[in-house]
């Protein structure tokens, strides 16, 4: 790609930047960085329910045993990407990239080895 990348973990959980991790790319470290775009979302991906708790609730039955019995009422989440930057690979003339990160999770507290593959626009 040539571009710089960042990965964040947005917490901020409204419609218009919802729950999940974030990449932007600059063509400079310095930046100017561009609009974040989600990478990760655990509704959207499966994160919930899968390796990140879904809290028990009345209409949010369970759907895991990946919670400690004494947090069940109490959501996971998602934060900390670190790229895995000797597994990132790209094709400059296909303007696409594949790399590798690793995700920090807690309830339950762990970490998770996550891959994304971007193309960039012509």
């Amino acid at each position: 790609m040539k571009r710089w990348v960042t990965l964040d973990n947005c917490l901020n959980n409204t419609p218009a930047h919802p729950r999940g991790i974030y990449m932007r790319l600059a063509d400079h470290p310095w930046g100017p960085w561009s609009a974040p775009q989600t990478i990760f979302n655990p509704m959207r991906d499966a994160g919930y329910c899968h390796f990140i708790h879904r809290a028990v609730a009345p209409g949010n039955p369970a759907c895991d045993n990946v919670s400690a019995p004494n947090r069940l009422g109490v959501p996971g989440g998602d934060y900390g990407p670190y790229f895995i930057s000797r597994f990132t690979t790209g094709d400059e003339a296909r303007g696409n990239s594949t790399f590798y990160y690793t995700m920090e999770t807690w309830n339950p507290y762990t970490q998770v080895i996550m891959k994304a593959a971007i193309q960039t626009s012509p």
